[in-house]
């Protein structure tokens, strides 16, 4: 049994688990990562076995010395977190398609920024004030934001939007760090060997291209 993928503090499990432990059982709360980076721990304040992004959605299921045991819900990985980094749940309507952007406390450029957000980072949009994203924490540059359920079509173009950045130990994302990306799967393996020339013809677009919001909620 692979520890970061069972939903079992130690003490307590989560009900997925009924009929497989002998451990008092819990559906849970959910909740919602609010720090830009915020390291899934094997332990209270031990090493990080990986990194769970702003806006991602988790399930508590056990707390201890300031700290919270969560799964994740984009691929249920279990660890700790701190505590602090978390916030009541949401329901995200876009996720950020470029390497990083900011979330600002107003709709320009020159207004003090809240904090960075990274690739795949998701927010919950609820309107739009010319090329800004309002969301209920602040304003993000629309051409940054691709809608949820769309993802990029290229997983190599992902990529090279994070050729030479530099990376982090058993991080799923830092400044620039490469990272699975959210992207379609690719097809493996391939029907047929492609010519020694081929090349990918799709690119992600540039920021300036993404694609529009769509119908945000208002």
């Amino acid at each position: 049994m692979d520890r970061r993928l069972t939903p079992f503090s130690g003490r307590i499990a989560h009900v997925s688990l009924q009929g497989g432990i002998d451990a008092p059982l819990t559906k849970g709360e959910a909740a919602t990562i609010t720090r830009p980076l915020s390291d899934l721990l094997t332990r209270p304040n031990g090493p990080r076995d990986r990194q769970l992004l702003y806006g991602d959605a988790v399930t508590v299921i056990d707390r201890d010395q300031s700290h919270a045991f969560v799964m994740a819900a984009k691929d249920g990985f279990c660890g700790w977190v701190d505590e602090a980094a978390l916030g009541p749940a949401t329901t995200p309507t876009h996720r950020i398609a470029t390497p990083a952007t900011h979330l600002y406390s107003g709709p320009k450029a020159q207004a003090p920024e809240h904090h960075a957000l990274y690739l795949n980072a998701r927010v919950t949009v609820t309107g739009q004030e010319g090329k800004w994203a309002i969301t209920p924490q602040g304003f993000v540059p629309a051409a940054h934001l691709a809608p949820l359920g769309v993802p990029a079509e290229d997983p190599v173009a992902v990529a090279e939007l994070l050729l030479h950045a530099p990376t982090c130990g058993a991080a799923t994302q830092s400044p620039g760090s490469i990272v699975p990306a959210w992207c379609k799967p690719p097809s493996w393996p391939p029907v047929s060997p492609a010519p020694a020339t081929a090349t990918c013809s799709k690119r992600l677009a540039s920021p300036s291209r993404t694609a529009p919001l769509g119908n945000a909620a208002t």
